[in-house]
């Protein structure tokens, strides 16, 4: 009975005499080896496989694994590859004249899938490497890190064997960036957030330091949800930074260099419609009013870009005071009732009678509702109407700007709130502007606690609205 086990046993077993012969072979290594029980027992082991060698320990030339446990190749008669794991044994009582148990275990469709497994590792540390983008994964019950060599090689590090990649970012990352990146890191950590993406300084082998960018998710949570593996990217953008520097100093030293003689050139203007007499003839009011309007516009773009500068570098200050919201946006409305007559719109203030009080910076936040209801205006059909509407939300108050206009298109609505983002050519090649408005809006409203967004169906209605916790 014991025999007929071990003959149809799922596993290939050859039994090798103290002469390292074969003399006991079953139907699965016959399967595995594609041999014949003739051709097999009676034979020395070596002469069957001859990649191995039976001692007391198997060791086999071209070894895939180390251990007891080593795989082979055998060659089919069609020329594919097969793999065979083989392992040696000798169980305690065994019978003098056995030498070795021998068990086969056919392991091809294994060896294959970690072969694929493994190509496709590599061409993505190719693709990675062409791209210069390091992988790195964080084991948080152990506190060690794995990088890609081209993780390592942004740090100018050729040999990265056995380094551990949480421990060389600790000691080189710039103490000044340091908490940022932990905070955003923690927040993602403990799901508050979907992923961390934060800018920070290096330093790297030579000594400089170098500007990275990582983006880190968590990939693994316990059965209690506690993050326990992290998996991210890392680039170095140095040379971006050093672009973006340039361009923002020569953003700043440009519009300073226009501010002063377009101010002068506005005031002069201002001089000349003063003491412009009535018998001027048409043509040169035209041309004045052309000039005026243009230089008006080209001061408002250069005051603009000073402002996206200073909000881009960390420089602008917002001064907060107590507001009252309701005779704020009563003032926009009447600023802008021209304004809005021009484009052949009404505009309509819905406000409560009692005072809104909250804590903002009155200047600023007075600029953003005016380039709101500007927008609004500019681009809502003739005959039309905005609506300035205050409303109260539990502890915020939120102020609504609402048109039955052109509306926001999907397109421009994933890039709305980005710098120099601008609606379709056809929608806004006659509106002006310089695509910086509502990015400012944005930034400024965050910088005062609040929020800022809009939700549109074009050509029906838009909604821009600003929410700003309200004073108790």
């Amino acid at each position: 009975m014991f025999r007929s086990i071990v003959e149809n046993a799922p596993i290939g077993v050859l039994i090798i005499d103290s002469s390292d012969e074969v003399i006991f072979c079953n139907l699965m290594a016959l399967s595995i080896l594609l041999m014949h029980d003739e051709t097999i027992v009676g034979r020395k082991i070596l002469d069957i496989l001859p990649e191995i060698s039976i001692l007391e320990k198997l060791p086999i030339q071209n070894k895939s694994y180390n251990g007891d446990a080593e795989i082979i190749s055998i060659l089919s008669a069609d020329g594919n590859e097969n793999y065979c794991e083989v392992q040696l044994s000798r169980p305690a009582g065994a019978h003098d004249n056995i030498k070795h148990i021998v068990t086969l275990t056919d392991v091809t469709r294994r060896v294959r899938a970690l072969q694929a497994v493994q190509g496709q590792e590599h061409r993505w540390d190719l693709a990675l490497q062409g791209s210069q983008i390091g992988v790195f994964e964080s084991d948080l019950r152990t506190g060690t890190g794995f990088a890609s060599q081209t993780w390592f090689e942004l740090l100018g590090i050729s040999k990265a064997k056995e380094r551990d990649s949480d421990a060389e970012w600790h000691a080189r990352v710039h103490p000044d960036d340091l908490a940022l990146v932990v905070s955003s890191d923690a927040q993602c950590i403990e799901g508050l957030s979907e992923k961390s993406e934060a800018s920070f300084r290096m330093m790297v082998q030579d000594g400089t330091w170098h500007w990275m960018k990582s983006i880190l998710r968590v990939t693994e949570r316990d059965g209690t949800g506690k993050a326990v593996r992290l998996l991210g990217t890392m680039v170095d953008i140095t040379e971006q930074k050093r672009v973006d520097e340039l361009k923002d100093d020569f953003v700043a030293t440009v519009s300073h260099e226009l501010r002063t003689p377009l101010a002068a050139v506005y005031g002069a203007l201002r001089l000349l419609s003063e003491s412009m007499s009535m018998s001027a003839s048409e043509k040169t009011k035209k041309l004045f009013g052309m000039a005026y309007r243009n230089t008006s516009r080209l001061i408002q773009v250069v005051d603009e870009l000073l402002d996206f500068q200073k909000l881009k570098t960390g420089h602008f200050s917002v001064e907060m005071s107590r507001v009252d919201i309701v005779d704020i946006v009563n003032q926009v409305g009447i600023d802008n009732e021209l304004y809005a007559k021009k484009y052949e719109v009404t505009l309509i203030v819905d406000t409560p009678k009692k005072s809104i009080f909250l804590n903002a910076d009155p200047l600023r936040l007075k600029q953003v509702l005016t380039n709101l209801v500007s927008n609004s205006a500019k681009f809502s059909f003739p005959n039309g109407s905005v609506i300035i509407r205050i409303e109260l939300e539990k502890s915020n108050c939120m102020i609504s700007i609402i048109d039955n206009g052109h509306g926001i298109s999907s397109d421009f609505s994933k890039r709305i709130f980005i710098p120099f983002s601008q609606q379709a050519d056809h929608l806004t090649r006659n509106s002006g502007g310089s695509g910086l408005g509502l990015a400012i809006s944005k930034s400024l409203i965050e910088l005062m606690s609040g929020e800022i967004g809009y939700h549109s169906e074009p050509n029906v209605e838009t909604t821009f609205w600003v929410k700003i916790p309200v004073m108790s």
